[in-house]
């Protein structure tokens, strides 16, 4: 019945939901915003331009270039993107011609980053390249902070798994990587100086903290720690200047029942952050559905939660990203059903190009 109940809420709530159940979609797996610009890439490496006044998408003639698997914008808003062999395109939106302005030896990128002066980094399976000095850099072993997982990585020197990033005001890259039940692990690179520096990781314990989401606040971040395996645990983390202090926790615990034997009660299992700068609300995907929650007390933990959405009543809507843009809407971009954004009170989803459904 409480199944049903929420399926009824949220199909109440956002009609537009319940009648994209039966439109067929396109699987995008990344956007960058720019106004009211939405730059989309989609699962076949193509890409798509949307309006979010009309929330109507249109194809963009792609580079003549290997599959396209990450996108970005530069400092001038142009749109750039990355092919799996490590090639930089950048598109002029006057001519609407593609050019390369970078190439990467590395291939098969996991994401293209541009600081504020215009550099490009390209992260990848072996370390971080930047255009400028034409370098890769890879963290020595003294920036390991989880002795859990760098035991393989300081004999394969490599990065098994895809990060999530987030360049800081001060352009630092952070990347964090989720090890499953290993934990995680953290870096943080200064583009400016072109070097590692070491964050301290303070009461968040990297051995039980897989890195699964990183939002910037005004000079804080805040890190997301989600580990699901046979338990699920989750802490959130306020990084200031390169220091960490948790201020949520939810674990697993054992509940008493009176008469009977125990029950494992699992923690809440927090997947995604992003900060709206309109009020000062920090929002997480918590358990499916979105949350958020006032940080502008710093002397106080995280105690109370304030439901923004219900969560999906299809499981398989899984939420991969969640951003605000610049108009103050929250984007939401789901595994299966695309990009929709909220403004509060309604959804509404981008329209696939019927083209690229076809790709």
């Amino acid at each position: 019945m409480r199944v049903l109940f929420l399926a009824c809420l949220f199909f109440a709530l956002y009609p537009s939901f319940a009648q994209s159940q039966n439109t067929p979609r396109t699987v995008y797996t990344d956007f960058v915003t720019s106004g009211s610009t939405i730059w989309l890439l989609t699962q076949t490496g193509s890409l798509e331009q949307a309006d979010s006044r009309t929330m109507q998408s249109t194809v963009i003639p792609p580079p003549p270039a290997p599959h396209l698997v990450a996108i970005a914008k530069d400092t001038a808003n142009a749109l750039v993107v990355a092919d799996s062999a490590g090639q930089i395109w950048q598109r002029d939106e006057q001519t609407r011609q593609w050019s390369v302005v970078a190439t990467c030896p590395y291939a098969s990128p996991y994401a293209l980053v541009v600081d504020r002066h215009n550099q490009y980094l390209i992260v990848h399976p072996f370390g971080i390249w930047t255009s400028d000095t034409r370098y890769n850099h890879f963290p020595d072993d003294s920036l390991l902070l989880n002795k859990d997982v760098r035991g393989g990585m300081r004999t394969t020197r490599e990065w098994e798994e895809k990060p999530v990033w987030l360049l800081d005001r001060e352009d630092r890259l952070w990347l964090g990587f989720d090890y499953g039940e290993w934990g995680g692990l953290l870096f943080v690179f200064d583009t400016r100086r072109h070097q590692f520096v070491q964050p301290q990781p303070g009461d968040f314990d990297l051995a039980f903290n897989p890195i699964v989401s990183i939002t910037q606040a005004g000079h804080d971040l805040y890190l997301a720690g989600s580990m699901r395996h046979m338990i699920t645990q989750s802490h959130i983390a306020r990084v200031t200047q390169l220091t960490a202090t948790t201020i949520f926790t939810s674990e697993s615990c054992w509940d008493k029942a009176t008469g009977g034997e125990s029950a494992l009660v699992h923690g809440q299992s927090v997947s995604l952050l992003a900060f709206n700068p309109s009020d000062n609300q920090l929002y997480a995907c918590i358990d499916g559905a979105i949350m958020k929650a006032n940080v502008t007390n710093r002397s106080v933990p995280i105690d109370r939660w304030t439901q923004v959405m219900p969560r999906s009543p299809t499981d398989n809507d899984r939420l991969v990203r969640m951003a605000f843009t610049p108009t103050g809407q929250l984007a939401l971009l789901y595994k299966n059903r695309g990009l929709m954004l909220f403004d509060g009170k309604t959804l509404r989803f981008v329209k696939g190009s019927a083209s690229a459904k076809n790709d």
